[in-house]
């Protein structure tokens, strides 16, 4: 609220090399949602900001590198 900016966000905002990536975004400045939408599947493939991100539920370590 002190911003203005939306508490939901394209990735682009934080990093434009992912523009054209449609199907994530961000929560706030931390949180990434990555929908799983293929019927069936329960896995899907990120691409994920630069800098340093951890999944949600196992805790796991993973480097951002969009590029």
């Amino acid at each position: 609220t002190l911003s203005g900016a939306p508490f939901v966000r394209p990735l682009a905002w934080s990093d434009p090399a992912l523009r054209s990536t449609d199907d994530m975004f961000l929560l706030g400045e931390d949180v990434l949602v990555a929908p799983v939408l293929e019927a069936g599947a329960t896995i899907r493939t990120v691409r994920l900001p630069d800098g340093v991100w951890f999944h949600g539920d196992t805790g796991e370590r993973a480097e951002g590198t969009s590029r």
